[in-house]
């Protein structure tokens, strides 16, 4: 998981009509928020976690992730998609799974896998199947990835964007922070670096990905390359980032070309054979990455598909050619819409003697770390292990040394942000709670406590919650009282009067608050931005508790 969709109070919806629709201009539903959805957000929900089950990296949800799922699929598509499930399926398999007509079945099948959110792939036995994909990485990137400009894609990208800003406009950067750091690396950076290329590996083939992406520099992507096969697949289409920024009008200030993503083997058959990225040469991928690195890239490998079930045959199948203004981690960085942590494997290292001043290395270093006083100085905490000031260095007075370590890099927010998104797309600030003015007494307080524990039964959420082991200890501000209760394998136990020592989720709120959150009457960024809520647990855990909103 490299991206994150920050928390938000779920929305109740105001039907206005028969949401039956095939287009976002058509008939649709309206959120307390205004926003406009063609499909129930509830449906969108079930088909999010049910995608997720298929991820080695599932996806943090939230109503901005639901909202560009919308964008892209119409109400049957998620709904064939929801009898669908995971796994590997024949085609006379999944017609008899979805219970369609041989007519609406082929013509469901085939925008789905237009679309990207079914891939076709071998099983185990080397026989082609359908499979669900994974939200984020995989199934948002081939839905990009052919470069398609019309209404439905460009809305995608606008609401892709509002996920990002959401964070931004959330205004409480300290809870950004701590979530992300929860969160922790989920990509690592090995430099361009002639001491790290003297050294050469050989992978097996067969060999199991580790869980965290890599950023390569050219030489040794250069090395993947001519490992390969003579006649080994090898594709390259749309980077989704870099075209998603050009969508709402934001376009490249890097000027990397729009087809960066590569991928091969058997991730590259499938998006051949469905058009969704062009067949290259070995000898065309590694001009092309040479050519990348020199405008500045960092270079992200990972998965292309990144299923569960899924045998890859490389140890990376995806080399994404990133740049620190469009990428989703640096580029949303640099814009201060959330922070930055990665998995550095060595930090650059400044010979003052050697070094002229020139100012190359401030000017490349993609995330702007490395000021110029006398000499070119790098924060050492802050570097991300790149090798860009390395590679630019005219004067060969920048050496990397390896040194395994996490960086943080906290978020830039609006003030300090590298890069001004355009204003039209960021939402006026608006911190009025008008909804706060009704006071709620300990009773009705209490009432909702319960009605929260009760949720856990709940048939839709027994699934979510069914390996939970969890205290959950609640601090009421106004009541002056503390009240907890346990969850074992998802079944909550009896509410009790009273604190706990070293509770796995810890809130601490108003009772009014509470109930606002709890009831969907309050906007949940609002109550954070105006630090009306503390709470401290995983992020993986909160994510999880918005499902009990609302």
């Amino acid at each position: 998981m490299r991206y994150f969709a920050p928390l938000a109070a779920k929305a109740a919806f105001d039907i206005n009509d028969d949401h039956h629709c095939r287009s976002l201009l058509s008939k649709h539903l309206i959120d307390a928020r205004g926003r406009k959805w063609r499909t129930s957000k509830d449906l969108i929900d079930r088909l999010a976690d049910m995608m997720n089950e298929q991820s080695i990296h599932p996806l943090q949800t939230s109503d901005e992730l639901f909202h560009i799922i919308d964008a892209a699929l119409t109400e049957k598509e998620i709904e064939f998609l929801l009898k669908m499930g995971g796994g590997f399926h024949s085609r006379q398999g999944l017609r008899e799974t979805t219970g369609l007509d041989a007519p609406p079945f082929d013509a469901t099948l085939k925008s789905l896998i237009y679309k990207g959110p079914v891939a076709i792939i071998s099983d185990k036995d080397g026989n082609k199947r359908f499979h669900m994909m994974t939200i984020y990485p995989g199934w948002f990137e081939f839905y990009m990835m052919r470069g398609v400009d019309d209404a439905d894609h460009r809305e995608f990208a606008l609401r892709m964007e509002k996920m990002y800003t959401a964070a931004y406009e959330f205004g409480n950067e300290e809870v950004i922070n701590e979530l992300v750091r929860d969160v922790g690396p989920h990509f690592a950076v090995t430099p361009t670096a002639p001491q790290a290329q003297k050294k050469t590996r050989t992978v097996a083939v067969g060999v199991s990905l580790e869980s965290e992406n890599h950023v390569y520099a050219s030489q040794t992507i250069t090395e993947l390359f001519e490992s390969l096969p003579e006649d080994e697949a090898i594709s390259v289409g749309y980077c989704l980032c870099r075209f998603e920024k050009a969508l709402i009008g934001d376009p490249c200030r890097v000027g990397m070309p729009m087809e960066t993503c590569i991928s091969i083997g058997p991730a590259a058959e499938h998006l051949i054979a469905e058009g969704i990225s062009r067949r290259i040469t070995k000898a065309d991928a590694i001009d092309r990455v040479k050519e990348w690195q020199d405008l500045g890239c960092v270079h992200q490998t990972g998965r292309t598909i990144p299923l569960v079930d899924f045998q890859a045959t490389y140890p990376a199948d995806v080399i994404c050619n990133c740049c620190w203004d469009c990428c989703g981690v640096i580029g949303n960085y640099n814009r201060g819409y959330l922070p930055l942590t990665v998995t550095a494997h060595y930090r650059a290292i400044i010979d003052a003697e050697a070094c002229a001043g020139c100012g190359e290395c401030v000017e490349h270093c993609p995330v702007k770390v490395i000021s110029m006083q006398e000499v070119a100085v790098i924060e050492d905490e802050h570097c991300i292990g790149c090798g860009q000031c390395q590679h630019r260095c005219p004067h060969g007075a920048i050496s990397l040394e390896a040194d395994k370590r996490v960086v943080f890099l906290p978020m830039l927010g609006r003030d300090g942000a590298h890069i001004q998104p355009p204003a039209e797309l960021l939402a006026p600030s608006d911190d009025s709670l008008d909804e706060l003015n009704e006071t709620v007494d300990r009773a009705r307080t209490l009432e909702v406590l319960e009605e929260t524990r009760q949720k856990f039964l709940r048939p839709d959420l027994r699934k979510v919650f069914k390996k939970w082991n969890k205290k959950i200890l609640y601090d009421f501000t106004d009541l002056g009282e503390s009240w907890h209760f346990e969850v074992a394998r998802g079944v909550p136990g009896p509410l009790v009067e009273g604190s706990i020592d070293k509770p796995d989720i810890h809130y601490t709120m108003s009772g009014s608050v509470f109930v606002g959150l709890s009831m969907g009457t309050i906007d949940g960024f609002k109550a954070y931005r105006k630090k009306l809520v503390k709470v401290k647990a995983p992020v993986f855990d909160l994510i999880k508790l918005q499902k009990l909103i609302g």
